[in-house]
């Protein structure tokens, strides 16, 4: 993530990888099914006017604890100082 300049496409596609591959590899953790823990690493990308991912979900259907996260995240990355290396 320190790359200068814009992600090119296949970068990127590459990157939005990271919320399905993160709920693969945690998702038959017994305590996450039913403490939301799930909804946050697959959704937490999805936008409130559907165009995030990875399924495009929209409004209320993003899970809620989703939606903390993602305005958390979004805080902190305009907030925090990026890596210029």
């Amino acid at each position: 993530m320190t790359k200068p300049g814009k992600l090119t496409e296949q970068e990127y596609k590459l990157i939005k990888t990271h919320t399905t591959k993160g709920f693969e590899i945690i998702k038959h953790v017994r305590h996450y099914k039913n403490s939301g823990i799930l909804d946050i690493v697959l959704y937490h990308h999805e936008r409130f006017d559907g165009k995030g991912y990875p399924k495009g979900l929209n409004g209320e259907e993003i899970p809620l604890v989703a939606r903390i996260v993602a305005v958390a995240d979004s805080f902190d990355a305009m907030s925090s100082k990026q890596n210029s290396n």
